[in-house]
């Protein structure tokens, strides 16, 4: 979850607040404080830079949307302009949190969205979920830049610059060559030799 901050009533860009602001927002607004009304929040200071304090109050109806939440207004005071104080919106990005306090705030057919949102953030997590299992004990490939070579073409020759900061020491990366009908790229068990499913041939270079 990230806060963000401009001018008031502007289009200029979205400015991400200090993570230590951030998270000290983020604190207050899991607690339904924005919601009673209006909230102050004390990020406190770090590296020597005092924060000094946000006050935030909300607009009703507030807009929320699967990713965002905004309609927030407030003012910073203290590190964030040299006399007084300074008016702005405020944005929160991140999923969708419902919170104590807010259902005097959001529209009235909020529910039927936050139920849509919670059926897609749940697809999302058993997708990368299974992404994740599937993915063990294999290597993720990257293909770049890459040129078509049809069987019995005749001979290529090329050039090649290695730039890649290797992982692993280096164990797993490497350089591979395959005809046009080579389908199997993407993660997969070494020694990725040959293509057992299409019948096209592949070769395969790796550092050690």
């Amino acid at each position: 979850v990230q806060w963000e901050r401009r001018a008031q009533n502007t289009y200029d860009p979205w400015e991400p607040l200090p993570e230590i602001v951030s998270n000290a927002i983020e604190k207050c607004y899991k607690a339904g404080d924005l919601f009673r009304g209006s909230m102050y929040v004390y990020p406190g200071s770090q590296n020597g830079v005092d924060y000094g304090t946000i006050y935030l109050y909300p607009k009703n109806p507030i807009k929320m949307t699967a990713y965002s939440v905004t309609e927030i207004y407030g003012q910073c005071y203290g590190h964030y302009v040299k006399d007084g104080y300074q008016a702005v919106d405020f944005k929160r990005s991140g999923r969708r949190l419902v919170v104590a306090n807010e259902e005097n705030y959001v529209e009235k057919d909020q529910s039927r969205y936050d139920a849509y949102y919670k059926r897609m953030f749940d697809r999302q997590d058993a997708q990368r979920k299974q992404m994740l299992i599937e993915r063990r004990g294999k290597d993720v490939q990257a293909i770049r830049g890459t040129m078509g070579m049809p069987e019995r073409s005749g001979s290529h020759t090329w050039s090649l610059e290695w730039q890649h900061e290797p992982e692993k020491a280096g164990a797993g990366d490497g350089l591979g060559l395959c005809t046009e009908d080579m389908e199997e790229f993407g993660p997969g068990a070494p020694p990725l030799l040959g293509g057992h499913a299409t019948g096209a041939a592949s070769l395969a270079l790796y550092a050690t």
